[in-house]
């Protein structure tokens, strides 16, 4: 489980390699949930659902909205493409990278702190990225 500092929770599954050979994520959260599910013909489809709480309608209602992205050829639905021609890019034009760093550490810490967690069976703090 995952907690924030606003007091949202969320948990988060990634599941990789099914019999069928796709790749589907879930974060489920306290007021929402989102899926996604990517195979290998390059199919892609994302459904947000979102909690409508009963004290503005009388009954606890959803709000579904689900999009299904235009697979891109090239490895990881074109993904692989894109990072290169990124990583071209900002060699010829000299562009640091900045958010991409930040979003890097995030992805890695909340994997090694989940791993942790499960290992201790306790909480673990995500340190934070010193710029």
């Amino acid at each position: 489980c995952i907690s924030y500092a606003n007091g949202v929770k969320a948990t988060f599954q990634e599941i990789h390699f099914t019999p069928e050979y796709t790749r589907e994520f879930w974060f489920v959260g306290n007021r929402g949930k989102m899926y996604g599910y990517y195979d290998n013909p390059g199919r892609f489809q994302i459904r947000i659902q979102k909690l409508i709480p009963a004290k503005q309608h009388g009954q606890n209602l959803r709000d579904v909205e689900e999009y299904w992205p235009v697979a891109k050829p090239g490895g990881h639905g074109g993904g692989d493409l894109a990072l290169r021609n990124e990583f071209y890019r900002r060699i010829v034009e000299n562009d640091q990278p900045t958010d991409e760093i930040d979003s890097a550490y995030y992805s890695t810490a909340l994997a090694a702190c989940a791993e942790d967690s499960i290992e201790s069976g306790m909480p673990v703090d995500i340190p934070q990225l010193d710029s």
